[in-house]
């Protein structure tokens, strides 16, 4: 058979051409689509394939033109500016670091000033909760002790003119431990970082400021007591927070001083003023520290009869306290007067000044018998009112001030912890 003639074909070889030809589309139509077709894609990702293609495009074209600007400078100026391009990316990518440097220094400042901060709450905290309640509970006996004190309302005499000695001994007991939890404080106090923290974190100048108003009113002399009580109630300190005047040269400012050490018309007694030295002695010579205990305390009432039997040294500080109250007990009774009186007069005298002139000073009214005890007693009531806020252990009947004093108040109360 010869290929191209028309009997190369007959009708059955036609048909059997036809279908094979007719079935090759449907074999190819099984075989599904082939690689060369792009199979369907979601629009975002082409989306995203044509801004990659974009920007790849954009950093080539950039290439190009700074190969060809290259290409079109001098091959020593292309290479200076080769070197300054280096130049400025080292010196963007140091200025960078040092940024980056800088703000986790910051922050890491940052983070160690919050640890102080809560280490500090956290030490003022422990110190406060170790102390609230011993020195609330001493601030409560010295304060019952001056109370019937003043209103003689205690078992003050065995007999008649035969004063109790339990009594009196009680009541140098009670000042002994008020003074031992206040050295107590002051020891410890300084030795944690959150009482020399500034911002009165937790109140602790409060707490220091009622603390040293006790010191001075216990320690005052006649004289000091005499110009701080004159001030205008609207213009007195606090006693803890005594402000510091300008110091003007006067005579006879040494007969002031020892106001009240004398016998003469002006002198006047004050009793139970004991000097910051002797409160340290005392408040020392109280304290009691048990091996391996985390806390201090105080000497029991029977020790403290037993130290002040056995142990002159410590008794010697205590005898002028005695001394003081028995001249209370049996010398004029408070008759409600205020610890200065507003109708007390002023008095002009002539004095001379440095430089020979004569003209009038004032002076100042005396200060009562019984301020002393007047003043202590009303702070050792701020005392209770400051670490017992809500009248759990003292109720408000029992907290009043038998002659108070107007002066301003504790700094940082609401703060107080």
């Amino acid at each position: 058979m010869i290929l191209g003639s028309p009997q190369a074909f007959s009708p059955r070889d036609n048909a059997c051409s036809m279908s094979r030809w007719q079935s090759a589309p449907v074999k190819l139509q099984k075989q599904g689509p082939s690689r060369a077709q792009p199979a369907y894609m979601p629009h975002h990702r082409q989306r995203q394939q044509q801004r990659t293609r974009g920007s790849t495009l954009t950093a080539r074209s950039g290439l190009d033109g700074f190969i060809g600007l290259s290409s079109l400078l001098k091959p020593e100026v292309a290479a200076m500016f080769s070197a300054a391009l280096a130049a400025g990316s080292v010196a963007l990518n140091y200025y960078g670091n040092l940024l980056t440097e800088s703000k986790r220094v910051e922050l890491q400042k940052e983070l160690d000033r919050e640890k102080q901060a809560e280490q500090l709450l956290a030490e003022l905290a422990s110190i406060i909760s170790r102390y609230r309640g011993p020195l609330l509970e001493s601030s409560i006996d010295l304060e019952q002790r001056l109370w019937h004190l003043a209103t003689m309302t205690g078992e003050w005499y065995k007999a008649e003119d035969v004063l109790c000695g339990e009594e009196i001994a009680y009541t140098l007991f009670t000042l002994a431990q008020f003074l031992g939890f206040l050295e107590v404080v002051r020891r410890e106090g300084p030795r944690e970082r959150s009482f020399l923290a500034a911002g009165n974190p937790g109140g602790s100048d409060t707490l220091a400021t009622l603390v040293e108003g006790f010191r001075f009113v216990l320690a005052a002399s006649p004289a000091t007591l005499q110009s701080w009580l004159c001030v205008p109630d609207d213009l007195r300190d606090h006693p803890g927070a005594r402000q510091r005047s300008a110091y003007q040269p006067m005579k006879g400012k040494r007969k002031a001083m020892v106001a009240g050490l004398g016998d003469g018309p002006d002198s006047v007694f004050v009793p139970l003023r004991v000097s910051r030295g002797a409160q340290r002695a005392i408040g020392s010579q109280m304290g009691a520290t048990p091996l391996g205990s985390e806390r201090h305390y105080t000497h029991s009432y029977s020790a403290f009869l037993a130290k002040l039997k056995a142990e002159p040294d410590f008794a010697c500080w205590l005898q002028p306290i005695e001394a003081d109250l028995a001249a209370l007990l049996t010398g004029p009774s408070w008759m409600g007067e205020p610890p200065a009186p507003a109708h007390s007069p002023v008095r002009l005298n002539q004095t001379t000044n440095s430089n020979g002139r004569a003209g009038t000073a004032k002076q100042l009214p005396p200060a009562e018998r019984w301020s002393r005890v007047l003043l202590l007693q009303q702070l050792l009531v701020d005392t209770i009112d400051l670490l017992d806020p809500d009248y759990v252990r003292v109720p408000a009947n029992r907290r009043i001030r038998l002659a108070p004093v107007a002066y301003a108040p504790l700094p940082n109360v609401e703060q107080y912890t």
